[in-house]
């Protein structure tokens, strides 16, 4: 059987960002803001169609500009602004938009942003055809500096870990963001005290890095991480196998959840269920070892076999196995689809799809 699994969804795509960094024929180390400039001017100096790199389409779009008015209607609060290049837009403030400190990495109210302000704004796609144009603000960045680039605004989509740290890949597989002993983690808004742990797929972050290794995809090493909210409202997805397989999956409080014995058997796998101490206990085993989650509790547990990885005790997966009606109205089990890792398989997100791959096999 094929061991690649998608998960198409629709997913909210509008909260994140990207930098756009072109392919090179040897890796080197620049500053961002010349990554930039010489990813756009490689791909003008392309003739032949034939090698053109492939476009990745960004979650969201960064400008500089500066505040020329503040807004306020019925209690919401917009900034109209003139970006270096382009013409005057104006910038939707939410409850959902990030407001941080560019220097002091520390979340600002929006009370503080002034008329004359130069901010770095990362803006949704869509935006209204009237002059000047509107557009949701995902992202503000205050305070700018001149002698080090913005916080980069990313979505992580797969994420390898090892004993060295942990590597994320981010932007429709257009950048590996590192992170290691020495990257500063913080919260946003929150008093918890965060790691490289809490990074999850689908789950936002700002990285701060002055150089990025132009090859492809591109390569940062993160001096500062900022993890941001997920989005906490449910979306609709779907589990594709093989084009003729279809399962129902969702996106909930930022975590991809699939049905467990429906996803875990179309992958081959073997699920098991027993009582332990009054609570049910779910199973998924491969030759290598088995998954095993106790219902309502987010600490999925790994147990190898003697050819397998080594042990894991419990771990967070950002939400806990629970019953819930599938599709056809019985319940079922619904577990984070990140918690496959533990058996070996590679979880990639890239705008709404998620990929489940052996990675034993490779992609």
């Amino acid at each position: 059987m094929n061991q690649k699994t998608i998960i198409a969804g629709i997913l909210c795509t509008s909260l994140l960002a990207t930098a756009a960094y072109a392919a090179g024929p040897a890796v080197q180390m620049q500053p961002i803001a010349a990554a930039v400039s010489d990813s756009a001017e490689t791909s003008a100096a392309v003739d032949a169609p034939a090698a053109v790199p492939e476009q990745k389409v960004p979650y969201s779009i960064g400008v500089r500009a500066v505040v020329t008015d503040i807004l306020k209607d019925n209690g919401r609060l917009s900034l109209e602004v003139k970006p270096e290049e382009g013409e005057p837009i104006i910038l939707i403030l939410s409850e959902e938009t990030i407001l941080v400190d560019q220097q002091k990495a520390v979340p600002v109210g929006a009370e503080e942003i002034k008329v004359g302000d130069t901010i770095y704004a990362y803006h949704d796609l869509i935006m209204t055809m009237s002059i000047p144009g509107q557009t949701p603000a995902l992202a503000i960045l205050t305070n700018l500096d001149d002698d080090s680039a913005p916080a980069v605004l990313h979505m992580p989509e797969k994420i390898q870990r090892s004993e060295d740290g942990v590597r994320v890949l981010c932007d429709n597989g257009s950048m590996w963001i590192n992170m290691v002993e020495d990257t500063v983690f913080t919260p946003y808004r929150t008093r918890q005290v965060v790691g490289s742990d809490d990074i999850r797929i689908g789950q936002p972050f700002l990285a701060w890095y002055d150089f990025v290794f132009t090859m492809d995809p591109g390569l940062a090493n993160a001096e500062r991480v900022m993890i941001l909210p997920a989005s906490q409202e449910t979306k609709a997805a779907s589990l594709v196998m093989d084009g003729d397989m279809v399962i129902d999956a969702k996106m909930e409080d930022g975590t991809v959840t699939v049905p467990a014995r429906l996803t875990a058997e179309a992958l081959g796998l073997t699920v098991g269920y027993r009582r332990e101490n009054g609570v049910g206990v779910v199973t998924i085993s491969n030759g290598k070892g088995e998954i095993s989650m106790v219902l309502g509790e987010d600490a999925y547990g790994y147990s190898a076999a003697a050819s397998g990885m080594p042990a894991a005790g419990p771990k967070s997966y950002g939400k806990a196995p629970y019953a819930a009606p599938y599709m056809d109205g019985s319940d079922v089990t619904w577990m984070s689809a990140e918690a496959f890792e533990l058996l070996g398989y590679e979880v990639t997100l890239s705008h709404g799809e998620i990929t489940i791959l052996d990675g034993n096999q490779g992609a």
